[in-house]
Order: structure tokens, then sequence, then C-alpha cells
């Protein structure tokens, strides 16, 4: 799974609705060019996009629930979760390099892990490069942070 994928269905979403694409980025925390969701209170994005508290009661209790919400959701997950995974890796490989036992078996064990799954290859450019290239790419950021 690559991030095109995401991409490609967030998009959708935001075409079919605008209320549900701004209602999944603040939610997750998906920033672009424009907006910083992650550093947005539930006011905040209230206020700014004009959502009444109903309307943030039906997102959270229904659409949260519903297929389409979750679709997306898990490609958001699985794409945060093969990119930590390569974080790990890293701070795991430093630590085998500097002869840690117990980091050797966990880089072994994590390498043996990332070749059995398709992780896309731009999984392993650090977050600040990421970041960067998002906004190139379509001015989305899917860290967590």
């Amino acid at each position: 799974m690559n991030s095109n994928k995401f991409k490609q269905e967030l998009k959708k979403l935001e075409n079919r609705s605008r209320n549900k694409y701004l209602y999944f980025c603040w939610k997750n925390k998906i920033d672009n060019s424009q907006t910083k969701f992650s550093q947005m209170t539930k006011e905040n994005f209230m206020e700014r996009y004009h959502f009444s508290e109903y309307m943030m009661d039906m997102y959270s209790t229904i659409w949260e629930d519903a297929d389409e919400y979750n679709v997306i959701y898990g490609l958001l997950m699985e794409l945060r979760s093969k990119r930590d995974l390569y974080k790990i890796y890293n701070v795991v490989k430093d630590k085998a390099l500097k002869g840690d036992d117990k980091a050797v078996k966990t880089f072994l064990l994590l390498k043996k892990e990332i070749n059995k799954k398709d992780i896309d290859i731009n999984s392993n450019v650090p977050q600040k490069d990421i970041e960067v290239k998002n906004e190139i790419d379509d001015n989305l950021d899917l860290s967590e942070e």
C-alpha cells in the first residue's frame, strides 16, 4: 500500500462531501498548506467551518462508524504504521550497529517483517522531507504530530 491510495480516497471524499473531508482531516490531524488541522481545537474548527455541536455529534457518533470513514481511516493507519515501522527500524539499526545484542535480534525481526510487507519506498524518507514532499505532491501532511 502506498500513500497514493490514501490520497486518492481522501480526494474522493473531498469531492463527495467537503464537510466530511474537513472533519476527517481535523479529527485525524492531517495538515495541508492552507490549514494546520493538527493545531486546531474543536472550538476553532467549529467556528472556522461553521460546524454546529449537532453536526460534530453526528459525524462522531454515526459517520465514524460508517464504512466510508473506516476505509479511509484504515488506509491512514496503515500508512502511519508503516512509517513508524521504518522509524523504529532506523533507531534499532543504529543500536545494533553499536553492538547491542538485543537490538541485533530486534533488527533482524524488523528486517524480516519489512521484507514480507509491501511498504511504500517513500515511507523511509525522514519526516521533515515527507512534509516537504507532501506540500509539493498535494499539500497533505499525514504525520500524527
